[in-house]
């Protein structure tokens, strides 16, 4: 899931987190998990600080989420 949001433009990503973040119904994930968007909206986590280099990642290489 978070491979699929790092993926999109940036375009994309504002939209997704503009949509979850107004729309408790848009993300069923919200329900199932409702810790799921600390990562997105984490002003002071990892996202936050590394979301303007997402796009230089692969986006079909599963490698960089595996981190053992």
């Amino acid at each position: 899931r978070i491979h699929w949001f790092f993926s999109m433009d940036y375009a994309g990503r504002r939209q997704y987190s503009e949509n979850t973040a107004t729309n408790a119904f848009f993300e069923n994930m919200a329900w199932r998990w409702p810790n799921w968007a600390k990562l997105f909206f984490n002003n002071k986590g990892v996202a936050a600080n590394t979301t303007d280099v997402c796009q230089n990642y692969p986006p079909n290489d599963m490698s960089v989420w595996d981190w053992h």
